[in-house]
């Protein structure tokens, strides 16, 4: 039995199209469905690539398609799945439909079966069978739909297990009327080693051809062509009476996405009230909408909506946290289980927390007005600063001192005024297991991406001294896609800092979403005014390669700022922080 990666899509009841005869206008309404299975429990998951899924969702969008998206289905949640749709799609006012399952399959005396993520190998063939879906079951559920279909049926990435021989869709009953089936699949090499498991190869040449082509008579004939043929094979089964076309992509209206960009910051940072803020957000959307990897749009986007942009899912597992061979601080090494989360993909900027101010309305306005007790310092939430916000006695608001330092990472701002912005929008700061299994990004590197802290981080040696801190996302991000965990600046975390912690930690076999909440010690030195420190992780521009390093730990008290007029010295640690989600 052969476990492959496929891609199957049904398309059909799109406007009709003679060959010389021009296009009627009847006018179309497209229902699409895309199955994205890759989070697999008991086979090893896909290394599937979530932004390019997400390219040509948006390719299907702009081609006046509507899409509903469904991720990570087991047995029953994909038999659910499908049923609602097929009852969606028979209503009359859809007069096609589109629908792609992203994921394994298996073969099985020469049918073809669907895998769900709960899926389990097994030496019975009769079991692998049973926790599968049939690609004849799949199809048969359209058989009473009688608006065409185009099935594509794609399949790669062969795995060790296989019942049959190697013939692709022979058996699999075509029981929808008007339905054509293209079945594409990877043609067998001998390998000694296992193939790797990566669907980019697989959604590439779908997503140039759907841009390219107007109809799907096009669209097969591009995928039996060089280039988008490579190491495939083609097979055809069944037929529709006429060829489909999709609505041109050229109707729809051009963005001119760094014009409203512009307009978007003039209606954050020229009104001092948030009634604008609605009317940026839908601005950065439009661009968004026209060019989703534009980073500037996506940190506009971030600064008005973090709950819902510039967050990158994690999925948990097991680690070793720590360095056996680092500070006393950093060691023993321990065993830690972390649940699923989402974390910033950059740090929070200038302008996000300049939003958030507004939003929030704090009374506190400069340092100067707060006292000496805890609980009035707990009202700090930033100071001013020249890298970063000051506030205008003037107009009695927070500003950005320096514009060009927008998309910097904002500094000077107390662990209070973190978890301030962090509960507003409903979100956590990470803590000290989240940002560093984050920032190893499932790997043994020293820093957050790479061997070479030069690559992925700006620190005391590549950082002049008139720079300081620096736009975020600059250099390579880490395998999870996230920027600057390795310099720039400093990130609070969650955790109260305690230099024997992880002793504590080592006499347990797993430590499941480990968190030091302790807040100051009932006897000894501290008191109510003078908490714990808290945890700090990162290094920053100021930092040496040490303090850089994935497992470095690093502490400072919860309102300790920098202020004009200090006689110490101004710049301190730079800190700022980055969110977490973990709904």
């Amino acid at each position: 039995m052969t476990l492959r990666i496929i891609i199957i899509s049904f398309l059909g009841g799109f406007l009709w199209a003679l060959p010389g005869v021009s296009q009627t206008s009847t006018k179309q309404k497209v229902a699409a469905l895309v199955i994205h299975n890759h989070r697999y429990q008991n086979i090893q998951p896909l290394a599937a690539s979530v932004s390019l899924l997400d390219q040509f969702v948006t390719t299907l969008t702009k081609r006046n398609i509507e899409v509903t998206v469904a991720q990570n289905l087991h047995k029953v949640a994909l038999y659910n799945t499908i049923d609602v749709f097929v009852k969606k799609v028979k209503k009359p006012e859809y007069t096609s439909v589109l629908v792609f399952y992203w994921g394994y399959f298996l073969e099985h005396r020469n049918q073809n079966y669907l895998l769900p993520i709960d899926f389990k190998p097994s030496t019975r063939k009769k079991d692998l069978v049973y926790r599968s879906v049939s690609i004849a079951e799949l199809l048969a559920a359209f058989r009473r739909n009688k608006k065409p279909h185009y099935f594509f049926i794609n399949g790669e990435d062969q795995q060790p297990f296989q019942v049959g021989k190697h013939q692709i869709g022979q058996r699999d009953k075509l029981r929808a009327l008007n339905a054509r089936v293209v079945y594409r699949q990877q043609k067998l090499v001998v390998k000694k080693t296992v193939p790797s498991r990566n669907t980019q190869a697989s959604l590439t040449p779908f997503i140039k051809l759907f841009k390219a082509k107007a109809c799907i008579e096009g669209i097969i004939k591009g995928l039996k062509s060089n280039p988008y043929l490579g190491n495939y094979q083609i097979w055809e089964k069944g037929k529709t009476s006429r060829d489909l076309c999709l609505q041109s992509v050229a109707l729809a209206p051009k963005i001119n996405v760094p014009l409203l960009q512009q307009q978007a910051l003039q209606l954050i940072l020229n009104r001092y009230d948030t009634i604008s803020y609605p009317q940026a957000l839908r601005m950065i959307q439009r661009a968004l909408g026209a060019d989703p990897t534009n980073k500037i749009s996506q940190l506009i986007a971030n600064a008005l909506n973090p709950t819902k942009y510039g967050l990158v899912p994690i999925r948990g597992g097991e680690f070793m946290m720590g360095y056996a061979l680092g500070k006393k601080d950093e060691k023993p090494i321990h065993r830690v289980r972390l649940s699923d989360f989402a974390i910033g993909k950059y740090e929070v900027t200038n302008l996000a927390y300049l939003v958030f101010l507004a939003r929030y309305n704090t009374r506190q306005k400069r340092i100067a007005d707060v006292k000496s007790d805890e609980r009035y310092k707990k009202e700090l939430l930033i100071s001013d600063h020249l890298l970063g916000l000051a506030y205008n006695v003037q107009k009695q608001v927070w500003e950005v001192k320096d514009s060009s330092r927008l998309f910097h990472p904002v500094v000077n701002v107390s662990w209070y005024g973190a978890v301030k912005y962090c509960a507003y929008y409903g979100l956590k700061l990470p803590t000290e297991a989240q940002w560093e299994y984050a920032a190893r990004g499932a790997s043994r590197k020293a820093f957050a991406g790479s061997k070479r802290l030069v690559k992925v981080g700006w620190f005391l040696g590549n950082t002049e001294a008139t720079v300081k801190t620096h736009e975020v996302g600059l250099l390579r991000p880490n395998a999870w896609g996230l920027h600057d965990l390795s310099g720039n600046v400093y990130e609070w975390c969650y955790d109260t800092y305690e230099a024997d912690y992880y002793r504590s930690l080592a006499s347990k076999r797993v430590n499941v979403n480990p968190s030091n909440a302790k807040e100051r010690k009932v006897i000894g030195i501290r008191t109510p005014s003078d908490p714990y420190p808290k945890v700090i992780r990162g290094g920053s521009y100021q930092s040496s390669f040490v303090a850089c390093q994935v497992f470095s730990r690093d502490k400072e008290l919860p309102y300790e700022l920098s202020y004009p007029g200090e006689k110490k010295n101004y710049v301190k640690k730079m800190i700022g922080f980055r969110v977490v989600s973990v709904r």
